[in-house]
């Protein structure tokens, strides 16, 4: 718990449940979280006495909620906060919805409900994160609706768990993130529609199918069962969802398409043991980003920053010369920066310099997401 953090896209942090029972984060021993909580269990009263157990600090968000408003304030360290109410991250030490073996830990009885009231009348924005967001939406059925400043996110760090955003997208929330942290691989967040001026432009690739749909071609085994999918779009906005015999054409009112993310903050691992972070998948997730209209985070590009194919990026070149080292067996070279987590946005690409901070507060009834979406 904190009122001063150096987390570059928040002023706090708070911590009520600082403890997981662990994601692919934690088994690999990536996890900062855990590697904290190990190193002060026992030692520090403000640490449970295993990571892995649930401990419930149940007076924080109350005192957070006490903080100052920074609303109309200027922070000199983080210029894209200036003006917004204090931001803070909520529970960046645990995750509120892994799925401890305990009753009051279970979505529908939740602690995090009688901390409802304490953020929907405090100032602040809160930031929660979580890889369970299909526990999130759980929880979020019974609560609804929730305060429109608890804002919702979701961590993809891979397309192995790309599946989240689908769940992320089904949760009635005023504004929505991903955090592409460690971004260890390509990612496609399915936002971007390419389409033509006269064709509709749908606002995210993500879509709720009601019921199974069938293809039109008679006798064809093509079949996508209900459930929630990243379709593909071709040039004219049409969409189209994978099946085991193939891509199958959806056509509206066969599917509720899922609103968009407002935000996407991303970078590469940091610390002893950092994997790599291609350049160009971030890249590649700020030229989605740019298409779909969604604001974009560059946190920083990592400790092991991988630039792949020909060394030629001029735009890197730090007293002159580009300092980089063969790395063969990534099929690149290694970027060797000044600042030890690859942090400092002057040493990076112009085209990655980007930290823009998520716009909406107040929900926008297009982000609002039908009640039978909730429901369902």
């Amino acid at each position: 718990m904190s009122i001063k953090t150096p987390i570059e896209w928040c002023d706090s942090t708070v911590n009520p449940a600082p403890c997981c029972t662990g994601c692919e984060e934690l088994y690999p021993d990536h996890c900062y979280a855990a590697a904290m909580s190990r190193r002060f269990a026992g030692k520090n009263p403000g640490y449970p006495k295993s990571f892995t157990t649930p401990t419930l600090f149940s007076d924080r968000i109350a005192k957070a909620a006490r903080w100052s408003d920074l609303t109309g304030k200027k922070r000199p360290d983080k210029p894209w906060l200036d003006g917004r109410p204090r931001v803070i991250f909520l529970n960046d030490m645990g995750d509120p919805f892994a799925p401890f073996k305990r009753k009051a830990w279970e979505p529908a009885t939740h602690w995090l409900h009688d901390e409802l009231p304490f953020i929907e009348h405090s100032p602040h924005i809160w930031m929660l994160l979580t890889k369970w967001p299909d526990r999130f939406a759980a929880f979020a059925k019974a609560a609804v609706p929730l305060p429109h400043n608890l804002w919702g996110g979701t961590s993809v760090t891979s397309p192995d768990n790309e599946w989240r955003i689908g769940e992320l997208l089904r949760i009635d929330l005023a504004v929505r993130f991903l955090s592409l942290e460690p971004l260890l691989g390509a990612v496609d967040i399915g936002m971007s529609t390419a389409t033509c001026e006269c064709c509709e432009r749908w606002p995210s690739r993500w879509v709720r199918l009601e019921g199974a749909v069938r293809s039109d071609v008679p006798h064809s085994p093509m079949v996508a069962k209900r459930g929630i999918y990243r379709a593909s779009s071709n040039k004219h906005g049409a969409l189209s969802v994978s099946t085991p015999s193939g891509l199958l054409g959806i056509k509206p009112g066969e599917f509720d398409c899922l609103p968009k993310i407002d935000g996407v903050f991303v970078g590469g691992e940091s610390g002893p043991g950092a994997r790599p972070c291609k350049i160009e998948d971030v890249r590649t997730v700020v030229g989605q980003c740019r298409a779909a209209e969604t604001r974009c985070f560059v946190k920083q590009l990592g400790a092991y920053p991988l630039l792949t194919g020909m060394c030629d990026d001029n735009s890197m070149k730090l007293d002159g010369h580009l300092r980089v080292s063969p790395e063969p067996e990534m099929g690149g070279f290694r970027v060797h920066f000044n600042d030890p987590k690859g942090g400092d946005p002057a040493e990076w690409p112009e085209d990655l310099r980007i930290r823009e901070f998520p716009q909406s507060l107040i929900p926008s009834p297009e982000s609002r997401i039908p009640r039978n979406l909730v429901d369902a």
